[in-house]
Formats: structure tokens, sequence, C-alpha cells
């Protein structure tokens, strides 16, 4: 069972009467490290521990993390691609195949999947431009990018003599939970319409 991480800056507050009740404020770069909302719903709790001294402690559960990235990615089905080799290659000496030179293409423009589905001479070739990875939010791909990218891999393969059946952009959701939201606070693309969060309880 996972245990809490205690955050390394901590904060003294004061109990305050509110009406019938009792505040404790939340520092601001609390509220903005945690993504919180104004009017969110949280879970309060009144906890205690011996160490051997009792010690006491009111907790502020937030919920889970939920994080939805939206992104493009591109769908090209293609004949007459040899896996490994160049397009009907001679079996003398293999070449760099296609599929290779499109890897590269993926890797040059940050893709953060690539999928490939051979069935007897059709290869389906899936990439994906999503924006999240585990250190950091990439600045999200426009539609008119992954199209260049598109148009890039497509003229590869027809470059190397393969038959393009299919080619288009798809959008695509993935969500996320376990995703730091300070990672997203500081991220200058967390307010972009590819990127929505919540807490959940």
């Amino acid at each position: 069972m996972s245990t809490w991480e205690e955050e390394a800056v901590s904060f003294t507050a004061n109990i305050r009467r509110s009406g019938s009740s009792y505040v404790i404020t939340i520092p601001s770069e609390l509220f903005h490290r945690f993504l919180l909302k104004e009017g969110q719903t949280v879970r309060v709790y009144g906890m205690t521990r011996k160490t051997p001294e009792l010690q006491g402690m009111v907790g502020v559960f937030l919920g889970t993390f939920q994080v939805v990235e939206k992104y493009y990615g591109i769908r090209i089905v293609a004949r007459n691609v040899e896996i490994g080799k160049g397009i009907k290659s001679s079996e003398e000496e293999p070449t760099k195949g296609i599929l290779q030179k499109v890897e590269e293409i993926a890797e040059k423009y940050s893709a953060t999947g690539m999928f490939v589905d051979v069935e007897d001479e059709k290869v389906e070739i899936r990439i994906l431009f999503g924006f999240i990875t585990q250190n950091s939010i990439l600045k999200p791909k426009a539609k008119n990018d992954v199209k260049k990218i598109m148009d890039e891999i497509t003229a590869e393969i027809k470059s190397g003599g393969g038959i393009i059946s299919e080619a288009k952009i798809f959008e695509e959701k993935t969500e996320w939970h376990v995703v730091d939201p300070s990672l997203i606070a500081k991220s200058p693309y967390k307010d972009t319409e590819f990127l929505e969060w919540k807490w959940k309880i």
C-alpha cells in the first residue's frame, strides 16, 4: 500500500471562526500547486497517530486527480511495403525498410506511439501525437501540423514504391490518473483546448 508523501514546503495557519464553523486559509502556493478550484468539493478527516506521543491532524482529501488529453493521430493503410527491408528489395543485402524510415519521422516529431499491423500485403500504421510525458507537457500539435507530418510520411512510402490506399487524421483522448497536478500547473499549455483536468472524490 502506498504511503503519503509530505510536501517539502509547509505553511503555518491560524484557525478562525466563520459563523458556526471554523476555517483555515489555504496558501495560494498550495492552491495553484494542486490546481484547486473555488467551490470544489473536498472531504475533511480528523486523524491521529502515536509516535509514541499522540499527534493530531485535520486532513483535507482532494480525491483522485484525473487528466484528459485530446490529441491527433495519423492512420495510413498501404500496400507493397515489406518489413525490415526496402520496398520489394532483393534478398541479398537488407536496406533500411520504409517502416524504419517512417519510425524515424515519427520520432523526429516526438510521436508518443506508433503501431503497425500487417495482414497479407496490407500494412496499417497508426501514429499518435499526444503531449503528456512522464516528466513534461509538450506543446500540443495542431491539426495542420499533423497534416504536414502525414504528407511527409506518405511521400516517403510512395518514394519507396508503396501504394497508399488510405491516409487520414483522427482525434483521440487518453485519460491519466498518475499525473502530478504541479506538472500541469507549471505548463504554458495548461489552458489549451486539448487539456482537461479535475479532482474526483
